[in-house]
């Protein structure tokens, strides 16, 4: 008799940090799996692997019968910060007002300390 074994699927999700951020976390999910083995920019024996390389983290995992499955992959993607500035200094007395404008973001958050 000859028994003919399902392969184990495997997905990974994708993820987005900005440069800086602490890692991003990439999770092999199947129902199946008995061991998981990264490659690319993820590493180690474990369902989750972590990184804050943009790239590539792939996981091929097996099961019970040691079948393995095809390779899955999540994507890694690092977003630049924004180089942000509220214009040309200015000098204020006391008391006094001053406007300030920002550019090179979508949202700004303001701090009325001054240095």
């Amino acid at each position: 008799m000859v028994t003919i074994n399902a392969l184990p699927t495997v997905t990974v999700n994708d993820a987005t940090i900005c440069t800086g951020d602490a890692a991003a976390t990439f999770t092999a999910t199947s129902s199946t799996a008995t061991s998981w083995l990264w490659s690319g920019q993820g590493t180690g024996t474990n369902a989750t692997t972590t990184g804050t390389t943009a790239g590539n983290y792939s996981v091929v995992v097996t099961d019970a019968n040691r079948c393995q499955s095809a390779s899955a992959t999540g994507d890694l993607t690092v977003n630049a910060l924004p180089t942000v500035s509220a214009g040309a200094d200015q000098a204020v007395c006391d008391g006094g007002a001053v406007t300030l404008s920002g550019s090179g973001a979508s949202t700004y958050s303001w701090d009325n300390e001054y240095y």
